[in-house]
């Protein structure tokens, strides 16, 4: 089992925290809650890839079953590695459901 580190992205490149940035360069795998947001473009201007769940939005019918599929699919794919969950706000309903579930290999870093 990996750990999730979740960081608060913001919703421009420039509220990334110093810490953030330094995390998401780590080469660890980044999933974003979504790429229409600043992490994004920042992602891509420095080379990174990563991937997002923006499928779950048109796959879910309300914000509870969108939640609960992104923390699904975020806990699915720590089953065998380590890797970095970038959402705007870690007040996210997600967030709290990963915590839930994986508290013992949850990290946070809150962002702005």
């Amino acid at each position: 089992m990996g750990s999730i580190t979740i960081i608060g992205t913001g919703w421009t490149a420039g509220q990334l925290t110093l810490e953030a940035a330094e995390a998401l360069r780590s080469g660890t795998r980044v999933i974003l809650h979504t790429e229409r947001c600043g992490c994004a473009q920042w992602l891509k201007e420095q080379g990174l890839t990563y991937d997002s769940l923006d499928e779950l939005y048109e796959a879910c019918e309300d914000f509870d079953e969108h939640a609960q599929a992104a923390a699904d699919s975020v806990l699915k794919a720590a089953e065998s590695e380590d890797l970095i969950y970038g959402v705007f706000d870690v007040r996210d309903r997600s967030v709290s459901l990963l915590i839930q579930a994986a508290r013992e290999r949850t990290r946070v870093l809150a962002g702005p």
